[in-house]
């Protein structure tokens, strides 16, 4: 089953987490390393969905998720030059459709995809504790794609 927008879940397959429609939002899929075939994934919209979790809310709920797992792969994708990473703390929108209203005076500049990326996995992800728990790590970069690996 696909995530919609303000969706998480964890997935057990060879495919990885399937997606719906991806215009202007952000994907975050996680490996989990040591456990074959196993994902963690989470769909970020600009908007509110109904009855669905905000961009601030996503990752938290993802971290529970991993519940302490290492993460071997951390995938972005998605309309990356559209995210601020200041959306993973505050929505760009409270509220949904005709009622939605804009958290925001100035928009904030879109962080670049490698900073994107390393704030997701550092800030929100990991229990981090100041100290370089970061193994060696490649960079794969793709339009609107882009992926850290352990």
């Amino acid at each position: 089953m696909p995530l919609a927008e303000g969706e998480v879940g964890e997935f057990v397959n060879k495919g990885g987490v399937s997606y719906t429609a991806v215009t202007s939002c952000l994907t975050v899929t996680c490996k989990i390393a040591g456990v074959p075939d196993t994902y963690v994934g989470g769909h970020l919209s600009l908007q509110v969905p109904s009855d669905k979790l905000d961009s601030s809310k996503v990752l938290p709920e993802m971290k529970k998720l991993i519940n302490g797992r290492t993460i071997e792969r951390l995938h972005l994708a998605g309309v990356l030059d559209g995210w601020s990473d200041k959306y993973l703390t505050k929505p760009l929108f409270t509220g949904t459709g005709a009622d939605a209203q804009l958290n925001y005076d100035d928009l904030p500049n879109a962080t670049h995809a490698d900073s994107l990326a390393s704030i997701v996995l550092l800030d929100h992800l990991i229990n981090w504790d100041g100290e370089s728990a970061l193994p060696k790590m490649t960079f794969e970069t793709k339009k609107d794609q882009f992926t850290i690996s352990f």
